[in-house]
């Protein structure tokens, strides 16, 4: 029996999506650090997994495939993999995106070299299914990352500073929060990150680590509706744990930057982000630089439900006379 004790652990959640499993399988046996091991988690696929993942990796002994003979939601399939982790660190991939080759080895050395940080996160580029570049038509924030932990903690009310596909966290700090966040299956990148900025420092760096595909087998297209309201209800429950009181999740979406149906929403919306702006003003020990971040973007996020309003109420148009 081998006694190493690898590095990194990288653990995959897959369920179906065969087209794409390779590329994925690939990016990880490219990364420039190869002490790595890596469990493959069949969440209850009715496309041939097993075939698929010995094609791509053989008999390669850093990988193993769990088969699990039941249905399991992405956060169960990641828990499943992580009471099997060895590693001290744990890397997440899903079976639909890559990696960069240089993830593991940046993000190990990220670790390492601040040892208060207990995850790091980093960007990602984005491609269609058929690996063609992706051109959002807004980026949120005005493409400024959040690069420090402060930074990340006060964003977790409104998004995610990423996706799971870029996540590394300390093994210990995961399996001590409970895990991958099975409450919210269809977000639970969302929500395991919450639980690790509230755990300790949770560091974005400003590196594209991994591409995510967007295609039309993911959870936001197939279960967009449900996606959207476990998203609202993760949000309602961050702001309500720092403000200690009930919101209603009109006014979560209203000051996420979504619709608000009147002007009492959008009123409430804004003294949402207010208080949560006194709250972290009080509550963290913000650098000036931090301070002067987080007020520029709590200043863009009342801009932005100004502007919905706008929308919501501007003047109706006069037809014009047919000619």
């Amino acid at each position: 029996m081998n006694s190493h004790t690898p590095a990194i652990s990288v653990i995959m959640p897959i369920f179906n999506r065969m087209e794409f499993l390779g590329a994925s399988l690939a990016s990880i046996s490219r990364q420039t650090c190869t002490d790595f091991e890596v469990i493959l988690v069949d969440a209850g696929s009715t496309e041939p997994v097993p075939a698929v993942v010995n094609t791509f990796i053989g008999d390669d002994p850093r990988f193993r495939l769990i088969v699990s003979p039941a249905r399991l939601d992405s956060a169960q399939a990641r828990n499943a993999a992580l009471a099997l982790a060895q590693a001290p660190v744990v890397a997440v991939l899903d079976s639909d995106d890559v990696m960069v080759p240089h993830r593991l080895e940046r993000q190990l050395q990220v670790l390492a070299d601040e040892p208060d940080v207990v995850a790091v996160g980093g960007g990602m580029s984005t491609v269609d299914e058929n690996g063609l570049a992706w051109i959002k038509t807004k980026n949120p924030g005005d493409g400024r990352v959040a690069d420090t932990p402060e930074r990340v903690h006060w964003l977790m009310p409104f998004r995610s500073p990423t996706l799971s596909s870029t996540l590394t966290v300390r093994t210990e700090v995961l399996r001590a929060v409970g895990g991958f966040d099975e409450a919210h299956p269809l977000c639970d990148d969302y929500g395991t990150i919450w639980k690790l900025t509230e755990a300790g420092k949770f560091l974005m760096v400003h590196d594209k680590l991994s591409t995510y595909r967007m295609h039309s087998k993911q959870v936001s297209s197939t279960v967009r509706g449900r996606q959207a309201m476990q998203v609202a209800l993760l949000r309602r429950s961050i702001m309500m744990s720092r403000l200690e009181h009930s919101i209603d999740l009109k006014v979560v979406i209203a000051a996420a930057g979504g619709p608000s149906p009147t002007d009492e929403t959008s009123a409430a919306a804004e003294a949402v982000c207010d208080e949560l702006l006194v709250w972290a003003i009080a509550q963290r020990h913000l650098s000036h630089e931090d301070r002067e971040w987080i007020e520029h973007d709590h200043t863009r996020r009342i801009h932005d439900i100004h502007e919905m309003a706008a929308k919501r109420s501007g003047p109706a148009t006069t037809p014009q006379p047919s000619q």
